[in-house]
């Protein structure tokens, strides 16, 4: 997949959890952030841009579904449950 469309993302949103989803104003988490990026565990650090308020938290990768391959085609996109607030 466009390896400049993957990554993991921070989307502003309201209360409810609405979110831009054409991605102008995503936060995109670096990839030198990423301490752990495995198919059962993400962790990372929050980047400066990221500011108090509430926002959903997306996954947008090229791997396969197990996690070992790439997909040269499809960037898929994962949205985290919950909607999260930083303080």
């Amino acid at each position: 997949g466009d390896e400049a469309a993957a990554g993991v993302f921070f989307a502003p949103c309201t209360e409810d959890g609405t979110y831009n989803s054409a991605g102008a104003d995503w936060i995109q988490i670096k990839e030198s952030a990423i301490e752990t990026n495995r198919p059962t565990a993400l962790s990372f650090f929050l980047p400066s841009g990221v500011t108090a308020g509430t926002y959903r938290l997306i996954i947008k990768t090229s791997a396969g579904a197990a996690g070992s391959r790439i997909n040269k085609t499809l960037v898929r996109t994962a949205l985290y449950g919950s909607v999260v607030t930083v303080v």
